[in-house]
């Protein structure tokens, strides 16, 4: 036979063995992708069942797993709503791998409070109080007395918007600002208005009875 029958046969082997190995590299995405929504709906509920049981490592890897897996319509449809990202950064936190939890809250902070509240928490601990401020900057209304947000995510078991609201109370009150009273003293009157059933905890009720017995 000639050498361009063999050349020809060389290129159709080469060929073939291609496509098979791009088949294999992608035969792992599309099975977890053909798993649809219940399926990652059910590895989102296991990783909030194992953070709220102390089961860190197992939740963020469960969280972890959905946001790798390649559904990227399942994280854009039901990622805030599920608390795909805040669950990874929230265990993230905990686990003290502080670097990567910030990068969690960043993908869905402008439209997740949850997320926020996250972000928030890590730079209030930081001590950097405008830095916490930032997080909620797309949440205007959260500067007024009454706030519009409720919780989201189901497995999320605090009240999203008093959380919020002591958070930027005590960034405010931390930063000592005069320009900024008005904004402490509005922040103070919703979380007043708001903690009778809820409780408060006691460093906060003393900065509140000790600085602002006039509000």
């Amino acid at each position: 036979m000639s050498k361009h029958y063999y050349l020809s046969l060389l290129f159709v082997l080469f060929f073939l063995i291609s496509c098979q190995s791009v088949n294999n590299d992608n035969n792992a995405s599309r099975l977890y992708q053909a798993a649809g929504d219940d399926e990652l709906d059910g590895i989102v509920t296991n990783g909030w069942n194992d953070y709220k049981s102390g089961k860190l490592e197992s939740a963020l890897a469960n969280f972890e797993s959905v946001i790798s897996g390649g559904n990227e319509k399942y994280l854009a449809e039901k990622g805030v709503a599920r608390g795909v990202y805040s669950g990874a950064g929230y265990c993230s936190l905990a686990l003290k791998k502080t670097f990567n939890a910030v990068r969690y809250f960043a993908n869905d902070m402008d439209v997740n409070i949850e997320s926020a509240i996250g972000a928030a928490n890590y730079y209030f601990s930081k001590y950097e109080y405008a830095e916490a401020l930032k997080c909620f900057d797309k949440f205007e209304k959260l500067y007024t007395q009454k706030s519009p947000y409720t919780r989201l995510n189901e497995f999320i078991d605090f009240d999203v918007n008093l959380e919020a609201h002591k958070i930027i109370f005590l960034s405010l009150y931390f930063l000592n600002s005069a320009d900024t009273f008005e904004k402490q003293r509005t922040q103070y009157l919703f979380i007043a208005d708001h903690t009778a059933e809820i409780g408060i905890s006691p460093e906060l009720e003393k900065i509140f009875s000790g600085t602002f017995k006039n509000f």
